[in-house]
């Protein structure tokens, strides 16, 4: 079935705009420019945000048109007829756009997936027993302050979770190595995210923490305080991570691997760390004691002790929020 309401539509562009821009965002959707160089191409602020806020929320424009523009490569790279537009619910005036981009920085051994695959590896990775029980026990071990000291539902919680994971599929494809890395991507996502929430939540301009007279805690609103992270409870968050955590999304100019440091040091998941580690370091970074997880973050980073301390240094101001 056809999409009632067009790419261009979706992202607010008028024709012109789409014809003389819609190629630069399908270059950044598949990997091959950076953020800063589709905002450089665009070259309009305004522009700029709208669509990123489009490409970054809406699942035709991530997941229907990501799926038929590398169908189409495929076909055309095979010698073979393209798929049917109808078959991934594209608007009629997108399909020639969606043909002609060049995915030539793709690997050819990523296979293209019809949308009725895609919707099978979603139901069947959030569907699957052990998904649910990943999730639930990430919100009731890392989360459940949130819930009974700030109020938030927990379905509202669980929500926020899946449709990070469900953008991190989406933006990842097609460069799934297997099956366990679909699923790997959408747990990585449902951590960061789950991180995220903890630092909006705890941030001292929203909500402070105080203890009442039953030496339990309540979100008291500040709107006065200071625009830096709080630690949530020690039970759920250790400082230095938190702040780590803050850090970096406060930091976009940092280098990659600078930030990807910092990140797995935060407590995110690290594909690449947890291989070296044979088990996910966003769990082992909770069961360890911190400095034996930081020493295991260096030696698989190649990094010395002095390398880091010099680092913590440069950052030390934020860190001590």
């Amino acid at each position: 079935m056809e999409q009632e309401t067009s790419l261009r539509a979706r992202l607010g562009l008028s024709q012109k705009d789409f014809l003389a821009v819609g190629g630069a965002i399908y270059a950044y959707l598949f990997h091959r420019i950076t953020q800063r160089e589709l905002l450089s191409y665009l070259d309009n602020r305004e522009l700029a945000e709208r669509v990123l806020e489009a490409v970054r929320s809406d699942g035709y424009t991530m997941m229907n048109c990501k799926l038929y523009a590398h169908a189409c490569w495929c076909a055309r790279q095979a010698g073979e007829k393209f798929p049917k537009a109808a078959d991934y619910e594209i608007h009629k005036d997108d399909v020639a756009l969606l043909k002609r981009i060049n995915l030539s920085h793709l690997s050819s051994h990523y296979a293209p997936m019809t949308l009725a695959d895609m919707e099978s590896m979603i139901e069947g990775a959030f569907d699957s027993p052990a998904m649910r029980a990943h999730i639930g026990k990430f919100v009731s071990k890392k989360m459940t302050f949130l819930i009974r000291s700030y109020g938030v539902p927990r379905d509202d919680i669980v929500g926020d979770l899946k449709r990070a994971a469900l953008a991190a599929i989406y933006k990842t494809y097609p460069r799934f190595e297997s099956a366990l890395h679909f699923t790997n991507v959408a747990k990585s996502a449902i951590h960061n995210a789950g991180m995220s929430l903890i630092a909006y939540h705890t941030r001292a301009s929203r909500n402070r923490l105080v203890q009442d007279e039953h030496a339990g805690h309540q979100a008291v609103h500040d709107e006065s305080a200071q625009m830096a992270d709080i630690p949530a409870p020690a039970a759920y968050l250790e400082h230095a991570k938190d702040a780590l955590q803050s850090l970096v999304s406060l930091s976009p100019r940092m280098s990659e691997r600078v930030q990807e440091f910092l990140l797995a040091a935060a407590g995110h998941h690290h594909e690449g760390l947890s291989e070296f580690m044979r088990r996910d370091n966003s769990e082992a970074v909770d069961d360890m004691q911190y400095p034996q997880y930081l020493e295991t973050l260096r030696s698989y980073f190649g990094v010395t002790e002095a390398q880091t301390q010099k680092l913590f240094k440069s950052l030390r101001s934020h860190l001590s929020q």
